[in-house]
């Protein structure tokens, strides 16, 4: 749940935390990818280069959030859909690929 810049996590017994650290500058790089809110603010987001998915062209960016961590997103160059999501933790990288479907 995100109320202006502050963000919270409710659990499953109705507890409820604030993120701080390293869970709100994610969170807030999150946030901005999630939204759309990336596509108005250039500012956040780099051309890092270009990569092959399954079989597919895309374009790696690097986003941030002010205040936020950097994520890697990975579109699709004919389509611009999301591809993959990646982002350090401090035991490596965590990559979420995306569904990629038929043509």
């Amino acid at each position: 749940m995100r109320i202006g810049d502050r963000f919270f996590f409710a659990d499953e017994s109705g507890d409820v935390r604030e993120y701080h650290g390293v869970l709100l500058r994610h969170a807030r790089t999150e946030a901005l990818i999630d939204s759309g809110e990336l596509s108005g603010t250039p500012d956040c987001c780099r051309l890092v280069g270009t990569a092959r998915m399954a079989g597919r062209a895309a374009y790696e960016l690097s986003v941030e959030a002010e205040g936020g961590d950097i994520e890697f997103l990975y579109l699709d160059a004919e389509t611009a859909l999301p591809l993959r999501l990646a982002y350090d933790e401090d035991d490596g990288q965590t990559t979420i690929d995306l569904s990629i479907g038929a043509r």
